[in-house]
């Protein structure tokens, strides 16, 4: 068995673990929280009346929920959330592939497959919270991140037909106008920034009506992003949403400058330890690009090494003004720190700094050192099944148990409502366990390996709890679960 076979085998077998684990959780995960007060409300209208309805009473976030109607539909009544988890799993596949096979040139389809399915995994399991990939009200966090990848390949990389990739780019543009007020601006920037810098380079050639016709397709994004986000933040719903914030700093409240830049320098500060107390993902992710560059070097695609150090320190600082605007607009809009299932697309952001750093360095170093690179890599695709493989043993009995548990909840509701009980019904309450995952394990390792004494004592749920509210029986949850089995009766968690 020659090296190169090898090298194959450990790539599979990292991918497939890998995935395996992902499903193992999305079979064990269910509805959780706003879910069953959704798939309710969702039954008895369209997605397009739910969305408008979301939109004058809740959010202006139109595109998110037209397709979360339509995902409550065809996955709310499941008692697992594997067929969505499926969906994600295949959508983040697909459109990696394209870039996979167009950008990174990988000529052989095995290893294309496994390391676009291998990099998909890491992005979604280095996430700030994973229970954000199993809650199907959040689908459009993942969504939102597909549509972009899309996107920005249809504009700038595929050579289909200009009709087909105009429907294409024009389709994705219309789901992230709407997706979220912190990320649509976002892209809007950096698309924005392209086309400048595109009509700007080309109108050296070209008269300057030529260049704007040449990328008209990246202008009528813009302006689609644009229109979309103006469309979100003037909302009727806004109004109710912003209110249930108490210490809220943006646009609908009165803006404290002074208390806005306090806020943006601690937000900024504890998400970047957030972020680097993931590097150990960002570490087994970067010897696999590395190895991508040196199959660049072996297929004989050329690449400019003139001035590597600047290239690599020039996306680090875009990198990092980047994070800094996403997480800067979040405390605009939100008051403080973000919620970390905002923040989720951040991890597919590194995964993309991390491509383009490792293909650079695989591509030098594999011209005098290409065993260096063949060793990380292998370090790195065992390294990846071994810690999967110790996350399913380690989280497997745990998310069974939450499984059974809400199955079985959920069936006495339902055995109640349908013998007819009208009196309030008390359920007892799922007691998630205060307990660390390998990746916890793994740092507190490091750290001792460098001399600290440091213990992470981080709490870690792959699942979203499910629980109800102890006291008001029209707790949005209580209200939520007791619709859904369509009870006569009120409902609290003992």
């Amino acid at each position: 068995m020659n090296k190169e076979v090898c090298r194959r085998i450990l790539i599979i077998l990292a991918a497939l673990i890998s995935t395996g684990y992902l499903l193992m959780l999305g079979w064990y995960n269910t509805l959780s929280l706003d879910d069953y007060g959704f798939v309710v409300d969702t039954s008895n209208v369209s997605p397009w009346q739910w969305a408008y309805h979301m939109y004058m009473t809740w959010q202006g976030r139109f595109s998110t929920f037209l397709v979360n109607g339509c995902l409550f539909i065809l996955f709310g009544h499941s008692s697992t959330l594997f067929p969505l988890t499926v969906l994600h799993l295949l959508l983040g596949y697909g459109v990696l592939y394209l870039y996979a096979r167009d950008v990174l040139h990988i000529k052989d389809v095995t290893n294309r497959i496994a390391i676009t399915v291998l990099i998909t995994n890491i992005a979604i399991m280095s996430v700030f919270e994973i229970s954000t990939f199993y809650w199907l009200c959040c689908a459009g966090y993942f969504l939102e991140i597909y549509a972009t990848l899309l996107l920005f390949y249809v504009i700038y990389i595929a050579k289909w037909k200009e009709w087909i990739n105009a429907i294409a780019a024009i389709l994705c543009a219309l789901y992230i106008s709407g997706s979220a007020e912190n990320y649509t601006p976002l892209v809007l920037m950096v698309l924005g920034l392209l086309w400048l810098r595109d009509v700007v380079r080309d109108s050296r050639l070209l008269s300057f009506k030529e260049a704007f016709c040449k990328h008209w397709l990246a202008f009528t994004v813009c302006a689609i992003l644009g229109i979309g986000f103006i469309a979100m933040i003037v909302a009727p719903g806004n109004k109710v949403r912003m209110q249930n914030g108490e210490d809220m700093v943006g646009f609908m409240h009165d803006f404290n400058f002074v208390l806005f830049v306090k806020k943006t320098i601690i937000a900024n500060v504890i998400f970047d330890i957030r972020l680097i107390s993931r590097g150990i993902y960002w570490l087994g992710l970067l010897p696999i690009f590395m190895y991508v560059g040196k199959m660049l070097r072996d297929n004989e695609v050329v690449i400019v090494l003139d001035k590597v150090g600047k290239r690599i320190l020039i996306a680090t600082i875009l990198l990092a003004v980047f994070i800094f605007i996403a997480v800067t607009a979040c405390v605009y809009g939100t008051g403080y720190y973000p919620p970390l299932r905002s923040m989720s697309y951040i991890s597919f952001a590194m995964a993309a700094y991390l491509c383009y750093v490792g293909c650079l360095l695989g591509y030098r170093i594999a011209e005098n050192k290409s065993r260096l690179v063949t060793a990380l890599v292998i370090c790195s695709f065992v390294g990846w099944s071994i810690f999967a493989v110790c996350e399913i043993a380690r989280e497997y009995p745990e998310v069974k148990r939450y499984h059974e548990f809400i199955c079985a909840r959920n069936a006495l509701v339902q055995h109640e409502a349908g013998n007819g009980r009208t009196e309030l019904l008390y359920i007892d309450e799922y007691e998630a366990p205060q307990w660390k995952n390998t990746y916890s394990y793994l740092r507190t390792a490091i750290n001792k390996c460098v001399g600290s004494k440091k213990v992470v004592e981080e709490i870690y749920f792959p699942y979203m709890i499910s629980n109800i509210d102890k006291t008001n029986p029209d707790d949005f949850r209580n209200k939520g679960l007791q619709e859904y089995y369509n009870a006569d009766f009120k409902i609290l968690e003992k």
